[in-house]
């Protein structure tokens, strides 16, 4: 029996990486096991072993899949923060808070104020990291004309590492960040490989840089380098943050054709905050479902969902009312989210006779109703 779990085990490790390892591989396989984080650290520390690319972003994913587990926070998470800091690789910000929020809903009072004191130390020790932390005051210091001079007093080690993390020090500065990218990658001895320029990509995703991030992206296709998915999730939720809807969705099919796909809960997601818009984009929901079908080959529930919220908030119920004949015709049962969004809908443009209509068919096909549906009933006292 054990000799077959090793086979199964080796088999599985085929499979992953069946192309060339490169850190968007790495990365994309340890998100594929992180339901299961003791495989998930075997995995990583063979991936280790066998001198595959493991950088920042791999550590710090699989920091933040130990913590959301309390049997395997409690089993692996300091040694592996240890095997990270020794490693050269520090704690990111939305780790830290991922790993304090996963701490405290686990109860894990020790593990917290631990954390916490963790991190607050190397935060101080980060500031006397001089190269580092000099290059990034100088970059935000100086415009790009006189930037050469003060970076090469600096003496910075250039390395896609410390790339990074100077680009980590300057997410608030994108264009600045772009110029100090610009800059590290003219030197002779050095090249951006996909760490560098996803770091670089998490920097320019915004408003003020859009031009700029589509120009790296396409930079980085040409180089044969992908978005990872870590930055893909950082990306795509910064995006919807931000309500850059076209450019979440732009990204979302930059994924789908590529190698690194997202999950198919990300459809119904970003249609859903589509949805949330005052008037939402059905042309962004369609591209998504475009999209999503010729992937996956199917319909979801989710996605029928989100289908379906997208076309009550405009106030189309027919076509609505297709979406759930479709829907169960592919098996899939209207339930308590597709009657509430329709209800909504109605509510929305003031249609309460046919929103109670709704309610009472919902009650009647034993539907519970969502906790946001307590105190709310459309039908006149």
């Amino acid at each position: 029996m054990a000799a077959l779990r090793r086979l199964l085990s080796l088999g599985r490790r085929r499979r992953l990486f069946s192309t060339t390892a490169t850190p968007e591989s790495v990365l994309y396989n340890l998100k594929s096991l992180a339901k299961d984080p003791s495989r998930a650290v075997a995995f990583f520390r063979s991936s280790v072993a066998d001198g595959h690319p493991v950088g920042s972003a791999a550590y710090n994913f699989m920091l933040r899949t130990i913590a959301s587990h309390p049997s395997s926070a409690q089993s692996h998470f300091w040694d592996f923060l240890r095997d990270m800091e020794d490693a050269g690789h520090s704690v990111d910000e939305g780790t830290y808070h991922a790993a304090l929020a996963a701490f405290k809903n686990a109860n894990l009072i020790a593990d917290y104020a631990s954390l916490t004191a963790h991190f607050k130390k190397a935060r101080e020790e980060a500031k006397a990291d001089t190269p580092i932390s000099a290059a990034a005051d100088a970059v935000r210091a100086h415009d790009a004309s006189d930037l050469d001079d003060k970076l090469q007093a600096i003496q910075l080690p250039l390395t896609e590492a410390a790339v990074a993390k100077v680009l980590s020090k300057l997410k608030d500065h994108p264009i600045k960040a772009l110029a100090f990218f610009r800059w590290a990658g003219r030197h002779k001895g050095y090249t951006h490989g996909s760490v560098a320029y996803n770091a670089m990509a998490r920097v320019l995703g915004r408003e003020e840089s859009v031009k700029e991030f589509w120009e790296l992206i396409q930079e980085m296709k040409a180089g044969g380098m992908h978005v990872d998915i870590d930055t893909y999730v950082k990306l795509s939720r910064n995006f919807q943050k931000r309500h850059m809807l076209k450019e979440a969705v732009e990204l979302y099919e930059l994924m789908m054709d590529g190698p690194f796909k997202p999950s198919q809960m990300d459809a119904p997601l970003i249609i859903r905050r589509i949805s949330l818009a005052p008037s939402p984009d059905l042309d962004l929901v369609n591209r998504v479902v475009r999209k999503f079908e010729t992937v996956w080959e199917i319909k979801t529930k989710e996605l029928f969902d989100g289908i379906h919220r997208a076309l009550t908030s405009n106030g189309r119920f027919d076509e609505a009312a297709e979406i759930v004949q479709r829907m169960k015709a592919e098996g899939h049962c209207p339930d308590n989210i597709t009657y509430s969004q329709l209800i909504y809908g109605l509510c929305r443009v003031n249609r309460l006779e046919d929103a109670h209509e709704v309610f009472d068919e919902m009650e009647a096909q034993g539907c519970p109703r969502f906790k946001d549906l307590d105190h709310f009933d459309p039908r006149p006292l």
